[in-house]
């Protein structure tokens, strides 16, 4: 927190009409801003949709971070030390998607990259309900839901 405000106090918002240097948008990255009220725009189906798709990305990471180690011991026979240590890699691979996801959004879009997230966790998801006694898969599935989770 100290370092976080301390260093929000050297960010400054550019002038209204800012272009970097040598910048010019392509037309495909032109988009219209439009005000809507909070209001108003969590009645739209476009919100709705999203906070759905949200929410059901997010409980997959939930359901794994909350009880990583003791599904890692019982259902795929991890020893106790490695299963620990796999939830620290969940927790590394949580941070590494917030970067990964940010980068592949920037260069194929939103929408394309949270398929894309989806797609990843839905795979994910039945390799570690697959996988009771390959470990392997099982970690594998694991690291890639904390990656997704990160995205979401």
């Amino acid at each position: 927190m100290a370092l976080t405000l301390s260093s929000a106090q050297i960010l400054r918002n550019p002038p209204k009409d800012y272009r970097p240097e040598g910048w010019k948008p392509s037309a495909k990255n032109i988009t219209i801003n439009v005000d809507v009220e909070p209001f108003e725009m969590i009645k739209t189906l476009k919100f709705i949709m999203l906070w759905i798709s949200y929410w059901f990305g997010t409980t997959a990471g939930l359901m794994i971070i909350s009880q990583l180690k003791q599904v890692a011991i019982e259902l795929s026979g991890i020893e106790s030390n490695q299963a620990s240590l796999l939830v620290s890699l969940l927790g590394a691979f949580n941070a590494l998607g917030r970067i990964f996801w940010g980068f592949v959004g920037d260069k194929i879009s939103r929408e394309k990259a949270l398929t894309l997230t989806f797609l990843t966790c839905l795979i994910a998801l039945l390799m570690v309900s697959d996988a009771y006694f390959i470990q392997s898969v099982f970690t594998l599935g694991v690291l890639l839901i904390g990656l997704c989770f990160g995205g979401f």
